[in-house]
């Protein structure tokens, strides 16, 4: 989807930035339909013999956009998704990659192995999420969005803010202001436990790069301004990430098991609290974590004891 020319020969501007294009209608049908077929073989519902080899393609793209940042419609791709971290989406189109492959070859066995690596990395409940009528937006009081919005012919005029609905809706929003020219689109998104909290933080930390006061306007290269911002929300503790409790850990053997969301668990090794001199974990305690997705299921990462 081009930029294409007006009527006077000059470039037609867009009305969306580059990214959150909306879908067509055919490229929804399509997108869907991937998402149920692979929704059904990851339930059980459907034999591997009945996949669409292109429904596994389908939806490896659908990942891949959303990692590359190269189409006009990847944003959109990857909120309906619900924000998959970075290595949960390449693991997926590492995974479905191997999967059309073996169901190419009607290896029904190690497609069948596939398919429960990809229901215990939790592929069902993106997918579920995709389904979901309604836009992402946070949920407890204060939490939201902060977001790193620039236009494509300015790349490195970053314009960083925050939200607490959705951020397609705070975009159009943006866009939708007398006198703006370019639309502006979000390039980097992070889910914080405190919108003000999380702002103010970042102006801080960019005050040097930010072009006036009374402004959310920075110029900054994009790269170097994403790695500041994650590493300093990471280091404070803002991030929003998953939240759960100890199920069970066995001290001997060094590991146990957490348990989080609509019924998830993921292993845990006592390697991954980042308190060294917590001691044995114990049942019922309140953590927060990051999820990373291996061959036997989700592992826990970067473990914190918020409660007990």
């Amino acid at each position: 989807m081009g930029t294409g020319a007006g009527s006077s020969g000059h470039p037609k501007i867009p009305k969306w930035g580059f990214g959150m294009a909306p879908l067509s209608k055919t490229m929804a049908q399509r997108y869907d339909s991937a998402v149920r077929t692979v929704s059904l073989f990851l339930a059980g519902e459907m034999p591997p013999s009945s996949v669409e080899l292109e429904a596994v393609s389908e939806l490896k793209g659908m990942f891949n956009r959303s990692l590359k940042k190269d189409q006009w419609d990847w944003f959109t791709v990857y909120e309906k998704l619900g924000h998959p971290p970075r290595k949960q989406m390449a693991y997926f189109v590492s995974k479905l990659t191997e999967l059309r492959k073996v169901l190419k070859e009607q290896d029904v066995d190690r497609a069948a192995s596939l398919r429960d690596e990809l229901a215990k990395n939790n592929l069902g409940q993106i997918l579920a999420r995709w389904q979901e009528p309604e836009p992402l937006r946070a949920e407890g009081a204060g939490e939201g969005w902060l977001y790193v919005l620039s236009t494509r012919e300015e790349a490195d005029l970053l314009k960083i803010g925050m939200t607490t609905r959705s951020v397609p809706e705070r975009v159009r929003r943006i866009n939708s202001a007398t006198g703006l020219l370019r639309p502006y689109s979000a390039r980097a998104t992070y889910k914080v436990k405190s919108t003000r909290e999380a702002e103010r933080r970042v102006f801080a930390l960019l005050s040097d790069h930010r072009i006036r006061e009374d402004r959310e306007f920075f110029h900054i290269p994009f790269a170097t301004a994403v790695r500041l911002i994650e590493e300093e929300l990471l280091a404070a503790g803002a991030l929003q990430r998953d939240q759960g409790q100890v199920k069970w850990f066995d001290e001997s053997k060094g590991y146990g098991i957490l348990e989080y969301g609509q019924q998830q668990k993921a292993f845990v090794h006592i390697s991954d609290f980042v308190d060294k001199g917590l001691g044995t974990p114990n049942p019922r305690q309140k953590v927060e974590f990051d999820v990373t997705t291996t061959s036997k299921g989700p592992k826990a990462t970067r473990v914190v004891v918020v409660e007990g």
